[in-house]
């Protein structure tokens, strides 16, 4: 046999199999077909046995059609799933659309349909939908085309809520918002809302993770069907079975909302909220100091709202700004709503009065002379330069809520202008600065040195190792061995692990290691103030640098270097303190060291988050005490 021609034809079948693979053929070539009654030769990879394999690599798809124009959709499952929850499953399906799918559609049916009818007055901003509301009904594409989920629209170039309100987040994501573009921001949101509650919707479940904002301060407001609907043709409505405590006005503190119908009222609690949020630099309107430990919850259910006139048993955080530094109007209505609201709902400001105040006030901004990023209502003195001046950071730098950031002020191209929801006039947004002119603000503390020390992972967990077991402190405090150390008690150190713990979330686990699990939690917490209580009693200790059983407030500022976070604590002796951390996602601890006062202090402890939402954790150490940490902004 002549091997030339026997090499030439194996160089065909190779080369013809190659063919096949590049155009997605599937099959085998002619001379390897299998007749009627053959079996196929396992000795060979292009026979039937070789069809059965790609078969079975296919990629999952469903196949739906839209129920106005029996437009059929084919959704790739595998590669077009942007995320799932305990409802259901949300697709990208091309187009600027996304489609919902449904665990159970058939209890959902109904609802959806409502809101087809009936879908509230958006923004008429070109491109910009300031509600996710649902576009068209999905059915099954195959007999007898069932109900499946809905279409909407998909939001793009836009970021939450909290890297706009809590300022730590603002001066690193969005270094070009001023405080004419947080008023800017609220006024959307506040409109959004009108436009809900004049078509009888009411947001049930008002809370800031589902309020995505855009470079422009166009808000949108998502997880639209969990809203309380009213149903069509007939009395009752579909109810939101859900809440956010630190959205929840004190008449609903206590009562499962799977058994009461909402009102706008309730609404308008948790706008006020959000709202101060945006213009109260991340403060809650509820957060502060006092001497019961309580929860913000609790606080909204007494109705202690220490920005108000009444007499309270708590004060305001240290580090908030006064009310001073919003429009009169706008402090008004807040009383109102907080204040006068807590016994009366009726006395809460609408959307619509949000709206005007708002807008009123945001027209009126002056701009500071000494940096062009300070607006302020007119009348006075800059605020935000006396916050500066008078809101120390420990390192000769003052608090700057809004740090001049960039170089040159480049306008933007100006967006079509419409009307605002719900009511005459123009759609408002900001004249922002060029991204590509932005250069990063400095630092509201500054970077220290790298630790000594090693890291090492193994088995899907990780360590910090580092040299040394006790903390130097300064002379004369606490009780000293021979080496100038003194060993503290976890009592002494937790809450510093905390701020790391904190670092570790802000800079998004870039120095630590994490899994990918309890992506919610890494949601929750964050860049901010947080006022931490030791909730077990604190035995008798030696005075030391730190003092115990006092609730502290930790003011951080994310730096990406392998020290981690540099904070700061107010109580009677001010401390600097960085922390080094290694997170385990797996095990949801956190093992980290701290440095106190400058002075070498090693320390290496786990501390296990029990349970937390956006404003509180729990927390417990390894000798059995129980820690809250709660955010202040």
């Amino acid at each position: 046999m002549d091997p030339v021609p026997a090499i030439l034809r194996a160089g065909l079948r190779v080369r013809a199999r190659s063919v096949r693979r590049e155009h997605g053929i599937r099959g085998s070539a002619p001379d390897a077909a299998v007749g009627s009654g053959q079996q196929p030769d396992p000795r060979r990879r292009d026979t039937a046995r070789r069809r059965a394999r790609f078969a079975l690599k296919r990629v999952p798809t469903m196949r739906v059609v839209r129920e106005s124009s029996s437009q059929p959709l084919t959704i790739d499952t595998r590669r077009n799933q942007l995320g799932a929850g305990g409802e259901g499953t949300v697709y990208s399906v091309g187009g600027g659309l996304v489609a919902k799918i449904y665990k159970e559609p058939q209890s959902r049916r109904e609802k959806i349909l409502a809101m087809l009818a009936n879908p509230p007055a958006d923004s008429s901003t070109p491109d910009h939908d300031s509600i996710a509301w649902p576009l068209d009904a999905l059915l099954e594409s195959a007999p007898p085309g069932r109900f499946v989920g809905y279409l909407m629209k998909r939001v793009e170039n836009a970021g939450g809520f909290r890297e706009v309100a809590h300022f730590l987040d603002r001066v690193q994501k969005r270094p070009h918002f001023t405080n004419y573009e947080l008023h800017v921001v609220a006024l959307n949101i506040a409109s959004a809302f009108s436009a809900l509650h004049k078509k009888g919707y009411v947001v049930g479940d008002v809370n800031d993770r589902n309020i995505l904002v855009t470079e422009l301060g166009l808000a949108t407001l998502l997880d639209t069907d969990s809203f309380q609907v009213p149903k069509q043709g007939r009395s009752g409505c579909f109810r939101c079975a859900v809440k956010t405590p630190e959205f929840t006005p004190p008449e609903l503190q206590k009562v499962n909302p799977r058994t009461v119908d909402r009102r706008v009222e309730h609404d308008l609690f948790g706008l006020g909220v959000l709202i101060f949020q945006l213009l109260m630099q991340g403060n809650h309107p509820f957060n502060g100091s006092d001497d019961n430990g309580w929860s913000i919850p609790t606080r909204i259910e007494k109705g202690n709202f220490p920005f108000g006139r009444k007499q309270r048993p708590i004060s305001p955080p240290p580090q908030a700004p006064p009310l001073s530094v919003l429009d009169d109007e706008l402090g008004k209505l807040f009383v109102r709503c907080f204040d006068d609201g807590a016994g009366n709902p009726d006395a809460r400001p609408t959307a619509a009065e949000w709206r005007r105040s708002l807008d009123h006030a945001r027209q009126q901004l002056a701009t500071c002379k000494a940096n062009d990023h300070h607006r302020y209502p007119p009348g006075g003195a800059c605020p935000w330069c006396r916050i500066r001046r008078d809101f120390s950071l420990g390192n000769g730098q003052g608090l700057d809520y809004f740090p001049d950031a960039a170089s040159a002020q480049i306008p933007l191209a100006k967006p079509a202008r419409g009307k605002v929801l719900g009511g005459s006039g123009q759609t408002v947004s900001g004249t922002f600065t060029s991204r590509r002119s932005l250069r990063r603000p400095p630092p509201l503390v500054p970077p220290v040195a790298p630790w000594s020390g090693s890291s090492s992972s193994s088995s899907g967990s990780t360590s910090t190792s580092t040299a040394g077991t006790g903390v130097t402190a300064p002379t004369g405090t606490g009780s000293t061995s021979s080496t100038g150390s003194i060993t503290p008690t976890l009592g002494q150190l937790a809450w510093k692990g905390l701020g790391a713990l904190a670092s570790a979330y802000l800079n998004n686990l870039v120095a630590g290691s994490s899994h990918g699990q309890n992506s919610a939690v890494q949601d929750d917490i964050g860049a901010g103030v947080w006022e931490l209580q030791r909730m077990t009693p604190v035995p008798p200790l030696t005075p030391g640098p730190l003092l115990l059983g006092t609730q502290v407030n930790l003011l951080g500022n994310g730096t990406f270097t392998g020290s981690g976070l540099l904070l700061q604590m107010y109580v009677q002796t001010t401390c600097q303190l960085s922390g080094q951390w290694e997170y385990n996602a797996y095990s949801n601890r956190l093992k980290f060291a701290v440095m106190v006062n400058g002075y070498p202090a090693v320390y290496n402890e786990e501390l296990r988050i029990l349970s937390g939402s956006s404003g509180q954790f729990q927390l417990r150490a390894s000798d059995g005490s129980d820690w809250a940490l709660r955010r202040q902004f």
